[in-house]
Formats: C-alpha cells, structure tokens, sequence
C-alpha cells in the first residue's frame, strides 16, 4: 500500500469517528479505568505521565494474545522477533536495537512483579494467570535500575483474593494440534486474613507449514510447534491493619521447534544473491538487496538441486525453563508513611541447538548450540511519603542483586546423509561435545548495588506537579574467559540516572507533560581472545551504553469519558553505542568463502532517534467500541558510526570499506506500526451475551542489516473472535491470520557466510476455546 492510500485510509476513519461521535454525543457512556503500577504504586493509567500500554486479561482473551509476540502487535513502539527458536526473544521500544540478540543484557528490561528477569531465553512467560501486562516506554533506569534503557514490560499476576473464592478453567481446541488447558483457584483459608492460589497451564500446537526436507521424519514434517507448560502459586496473608506479605513460585517450561523459514549462503555458487561485492573465488554477489521472499526460489541457480519449499533437517530446536520466587512485605504506617520489601530469586536455563543447509543434496550441514544458565537474586527495600493532601510527596529506596551467568555458543559441520536426526550428544547446557568452532564460552559474577530517590512537589491549586527521580549504581563484574582459559577479568561500572517531569492538569480529564530522562545499559567484557586473535588490552572490555530521551505528551478523558486519547512525541540521544567489530590484529583483507571472522563489542556508535506515539479507545455506543494505536519512528546512526562487519567485505565501490553506516535506520525495527480494532457486544437474552471483535495489525518493514541491503516487508494481519457467555461460563471462536498471509518476520544476517535466514510466519489458525469461571 502507498502512503497517498495509507493516509487517505487513516483520514477516511478519522472522519467516521468524529461522525459516529456526534451523533453518540447525547448518550452517558464511560470506559472503564485501567490501574497500573508503572511507578511502583498503584495509579490510574490516564493520572501517569509516561507512555504506557497495559493490556487486561480481556484483551488477551479476545485479541488473542497468548505471548510477548502478541503484546507487541497491539503496543504502539514495540517490537518483538524470536528468530528461529524461542531461545533469543528479543524485544525494542521506540526503534532502539542492540547489535547482538544474544548479549546477556536486553535493551528493554522484563520483570514479574516487579522482579527482574534478567536473560532473553526466560522472558516469554506464556500462559501465567496475568492479570495484566504493562509496557512502559522510554528509559526507566531512574525507576526500575537493571537496564531498563530503552523501556520496561512488567507482568503483573492475579493475586489470590482475601474475601472471596472463585475458580476459573479454559480449554481450547484449534487447528494443527493446538490444544491448551489452564486451570486456576483462589481461596481465602482464614477470611480477610489468608488466602492461596494457584494455577496451571498448557499449550501445544503442531506447526502449520510445511517442511520440505528430503525423508524428514513425521515428527518434523511441520514447522513452528511448540509445547508449554506454566505452574505457579502464591500466597497473600493480612495479619494487621495496613500490612500485606505476599509470596509466589513460579514454574515455566518452553519447548519449540525451528521457525518455518529457510538459510541461503552467497558461498557457494548454486546460491546467487544479488549484489554488492564479488564472493572470492566465485565471483558472484555478496549481498542480497531489496525485499526477502517468502521462499529461496529467488536464490537458486540453474546448477542448483535444492527442493522448493522451506527446508531443515530433523534437529531438537530450543528447551528452556525459568523458577521463580518472589516474596514482599506492604506495610502502610497509617500516617502517610508506607515500606516496601521485595525479594526475587530466579534460577534459568535454556539451551537452542538447530541445524542448517543451503542444499541437502550436497551431504553436508551446519549445526550449533546455545545454552546458558543463569542464577539471580534481588532485594529491593523502598520507603514513601505520600500523603493525600499537602503539595509534596518523596521516597527513597536501596537495590541490591547478585547474578551468576553462564553461557556457551558454537558451531559444527556434519557430512553424509543430512536427513538423519541431529541428535543432541552433549552432556548438559553448558557441554560443546562435537562442536569444534567455540565462538563464545564464559561465566560472568556480578553484584549490583544502587540507591534511587524520588520527589514530587505540586502546586496551582494542585493543577501541576514537578518530580525528579534518581538512582545511583555500582556494579561490579568478574568474567572468565572459558576459551582461554586465563585469570579472570574485573571491572566495575557506575552510573548516575535522573528523570525530570513537569506535568500540568489543562481540565480534569486533560494532562500535558513532559520529562527529561536518562537510560543507561550495562558495559562487559569481549575476554582475552576473539577466535584466532589475541585481544589487545583496550578491547577486552566494552563500556556502557546512555541514552538522553526528551518527551512531551498528553493524556486525555473525553466526551463525558467515552473516548481516550493519548499521544506521546520524543527525541532520543544514544552514545556509546555497543557496535559489533572486528579485532584488531585480524587481516580483514578479501574474506573467503567460509571464513569466520571473530567479531567483539565496541562503544563506537552513536544514535539519533525521533517517533510519536498515539493510542486510546473510543466507546461509540453502549455496544460497540474502538481501540487504536499508532507509532513511528526514525532511528538512524550518526556519521561516524562504523559497523564493523562489513570490513573486508565492503570494497568502497558498493558500500564502505571500513563499514560506515552513518545516516543508515538501525536494524530489525519498524517505522510504522498501527493495530485498529472494532468490537460489539450486546445482549442476546436476559441471560446471555455476545461479542463479536476485528483487529487489523501493521508493522512496516524491517532492515535486516546496518546497510540497509536486505529488509524484511510490511505486513498486515487480520484476527478475528466472537463469543457468547452466560453467568459462569464463556465460548469463543477465533481466527488468526484470517486470510493466510505469508511473510518475512525477520532474519538473521551471517555476514562471513553472506548467509540470511529468514523466519516465515504461521499461517492461518482457528480454534474454539470454552471458559468457566466460577
């Protein structure tokens, strides 16, 4: 679609709105409100003045939301890809990525209620009793600390209720062997004093395309399916007036298959890609430029055997799982004054092993492994002044946290019939048994400790408020390079991270704001060695990452509370960019065909980004209602900027030698991303209602290198559900990917191999789920 049609589709819908709006103006309707405790204490979502999406349990029932996947397409700046398994979940706010989805720190920070979870492979949490999920956009490093630089998600669980019992259960049966089963209880054990619940859940789905490889066995004749399974149980008890302890464990397990999708290498010559420099000793493009397609076809030469179709042998693709155990302590002392305790534990594994070929016919394969395991403790103690009335309110607060992460990743070959299983002969994550090319091996200690502040003052009659928020931190961390096999490196990092907000009350429904805040992400360490080369002593560490973002905004209750509107523009200032680059002391002169160049981390890249962000809903009649969100962004690198990568690759004719990509949009984002949905409800009887909801979802493409060469395509997606309920019970059918689009959802880029790996997104789903809910 063009952009003449695009706007001409968004004026044309603006207007209905304002029609459908004056002629509903006489009617008394009001949306509900959304609670949120972005800021650690609970607000109403329109009285925050930050960006924020939080999505109900509603919302993950009839939009279908089942993942972070599913959060991000109804989150306006949000992106989320999982590439070919699970194991490297990645997510970006505002167009913010990082150079290496398998850095152990994440540009956008995940807790579970309020407790940080600290590595990609565990941030998925699937099929938990939620009761919400927030999505807090810009740097909270003021707030929540632990690397929350480009923003923060927050899962916020179903507490058990002291006053009450219920129980809710949920079966669902789909297409393509999706069957999910979730179970959950709550019971006040001493009424108003104590009460337990606890929950389970589980989800399997087969996989909806088909893989193409030669004699794959029945087990793999799909791509795409997984099997989940969440248990978890909490505890709250009120033993005094003003005091709540809670407690929580959590249990998580995710197997998944490899993505449908296929790998084409420009190394060999029954691949032609189509651009760019001459492969030595081929004489054939490096690059390909322009949109990825759907299939290899494209790629395949006139000497090529390949069959059609997306294409991986048997392999175990990725198994991870997370333990999780929170505890706090709420004590309000009656006089304004109010503690909190909060303590996380997280024990978590993971391991990916896949396995890829250009071609099956030549009888060989790449395969590899990843696999780290993690242990992390947290305790947070923070005490607040709020009092209901009186100009100033304040709270301080200290952080503590030790982590223990491990982390291996390697390559091997296997020759002969590539249509054999690709069985797993390690012994345990960490094991690399028959995978001689190590590119990564190290354990990492760290202990962070940090003191944050926060003060409010307001005035005008109560009518503006100006805040600071601060947090200072110190972290400490020892890396053992497992390659090497030396003495252990030490470093130690601090930083200092304001946030200051000035905010103003236009009406009572309507808030201006704006807010100057700084995030900050985490340095390490390359180790002593970087596959043949010997890292010289200023590149065997990498420092932090900052950013400075600059924001106004403005939240709105309108038409007697009918309609939100929110928008939010921003500016954002990166330093010290983690780029990835090549060794000092490696000859980058004319690659060939195969070589693994090693790769390190260096601060030498510098970003500006600009974006604005609109969402809200709109309750036309009694019965029917809009939800909308939109946002665009224009991250691009400063002059400068050099991905090293592309040196001895790029020849200056093409592309820069010394792989210059100032003024180039930053990777695996999208500069626009709407999702509309329509959705009425009425009556059918006294004793039944119904619904019916469409949601249209559209991410704008993504490039899937810093030169901006190859990109994946914008896409739409259509969902649709209608259901029916009584006083206790619920039915609901549904649809996903309603016309069966097919697509690009991202790629890996292997730059020494010029090899792309584009994922393909599942196809069409429809299901039928039953709910009781007593």
């Amino acid at each position: 679609m063009t952009y003449s049609r695009l706007k001409g589709l968004l004026l044309a819908g603006a207007a209905v709105i304002a029609v459908s709006a004056e002629t509903a103006i006489a009617q008394q309707m009001a949306l509900e409100e959304i609670v949120v405790t972005a800021r650690k204490r609970a607000e109403n979502l329109q009285d925050v003045p930050l960006s924020i999406t939080a999505l109900t349990q509603e919302d993950f029932a009839r939009r279908g939301i089942n993942d972070l996947e599913g959060v991000a397409n109804y989150t306006a700046g949000l992106n989320f890809e999982d590439y070919s398994t699970t194991f490297n979940a990645s997510l970006n706010i505002r167009g913010l990525t990082q150079a290496d989805i398998q850095n152990r720190v994440q540009n956008v920070a995940v807790f579970l209620d309020g407790v940080y979870i600290p590595r990609n492979y565990s941030i998925n949490v699937g099929l938990m009793e939620l009761q919400r999920v927030e999505v807090v956009k810009g740097p909270q490093s003021s707030l929540y600390g632990q690397n929350a630089f480009a923003g923060a998600v927050n899962y916020v669980t179903q507490q058990p209720s002291l006053t009450d019992p219920w129980f809710r259960a949920s079966a669902t049966v789909g297409t393509d062997g999706r069957y999910d089963y979730s179970g959950s209880v709550s019971y006040p054990l001493v009424a108003d004093k104590f009460a337990v619940r606890a929950s389970y859940g589980s989800t399997e789905f087969d996989g909806n395309r088909r893989n193409s490889f030669p004699t794959v066995s029945k087990k793999y004749e799909k791509l795409g399916g997984y099997n989940n399974e969440t248990y978890d149980i909490a505890a709250l008890a009120a033993p005094a007036e003003g005091l709540e302890i809670k407690a929580s464990y959590t249990h998580t397990d995710s197997k998944s298959e490899v993505r449908p999708g296929y790998t084409v290498s420009g190394n060999t010559s029954a691949i032609l890609l189509n651009c760019g420099p001459a492969v030595p000793g081929l004489g054939t493009p490096s690059f390909w430029c322009g949109e990825l397609p759907d299939t290899a076809a494209p790629f395949q030469s006139a000497t090529s055997t390949r069959p059609d179709g997306y294409l991986f042998p048997n392999q175990p693709g990725s198994d991870t799982g997370s333990e999780i155990i929170r505890a706090s302590i709420d004590y309000d002392f009656g006089n304004d004054f109010a503690i909190q305790y909060v303590f996380g534990d997280i024990d978590a594994k993971g391991q990916e092993m896949t396995a890829i070929t250009d071609n099956p016919t030549a009888g060989v394969f790449t395969f590899q492994k990843e696999g780290g395991r993690n242990d992390f403790q947290s305790h947070e103690v923070r005490l607040s002044y709020q009092p209901e009335d009186g100009p100033l309110s304040a709270e301080i607060g200290a952080y503590t946290a030790e982590q223990d992460d491990e982390f291996v990743f390697a390559l091997g070959l296997a020759f002969g019939n590539p249509a054999l299983e690709i069985v797993d002969n390690t012994i345990g994550i960490l094991d690399l048994t028959g995978l001689p090319i190590t590119l990564r091996n190290f354990t990492v200690d760290e202990s962070l400790d940090a003191v944050f502040g926060s003060l409010s003052y307001s005035f005008l009659e109560d009518r503006a408020r100006l805040s600071v928020e601060a947090r200072q931190q110190w972290v400490d961390i020892t890396f053992f390079d497992n390659v090497a096999n030396l003495v252990p490196q030490e470093d130690s990092f601090s930083n200092f991270t304001p946030r200051f907000t000035a905010e103003y009350d236009v009406t009572e429904d309507s808030m201006v704001y704006a807010s100057l805040a700084r995030g900050v992400k985490a340095g390490g360490f390359n180790g002593f060695v970087a596959g043949p080369v010997t890292l010289i002593a200023a590149e065997q560490t990498f420092d932090e990452e900052k950013n400075w973002t600059y924001e106004i905004g403005t939240k709105n209750t309108l038409m007697d509370g009918r309609l939100v509107l929110n928008a939010a523009a921003y500016y954002i200032d990166w330093s010290s960019m983690q780029i990835t680059s090549i060794p000092t002391g490696f000859d980058t002169t004319n690659l060939n065909p195969g070589t693994v160049a090693p790769t390190i981390f260096l601060n030498v890249g510098d970003v500006k980004s600009a974006g604005i962000e609109i969402d809200g809903t709109f309750l036309l009649t009694d019965e029917l209602s809009l939800n909308y969100a939109f946002s665009t962004a224009d991250p691009k690198f400063k002059d400068g900027t050099k991905w090293g990568q592309f040196v001895g690759v790029c020849d200056d004719v093409f592309c820069p030698a010394d792989g210059e990509v100032g003024g180039k949009t930053l990777p695996r984002q999208s500069r626009t991303q709407f999702a509309v949905g329509a959705q009425y409800e009425d009556q059918l009887t006294s004793d039944l209602d119904f619904y019916i909801r469409s949601d249209v979802t559209y991410t704008s493409k993504q490039y899937v290198d810093a030169m901006n060469l190859a990109y994946g395509p914008g896409r739409y997606n259509v969902n649709a559900s209608a259901g029916v309920s009584g006083d206790n019970w619920s039915a609901r059918v549904w649809a996903e990917n309603l016309f069966d689009s097919t697509y690009v959802t991202n790629s890996l880029f292997i730059i020494q191999f010029r090899r792309y790996g584009p994922s393909i997104n599942d196809g069409f789903k429809a299901g039928l789920t039953l709910t009781f809910d007593y």
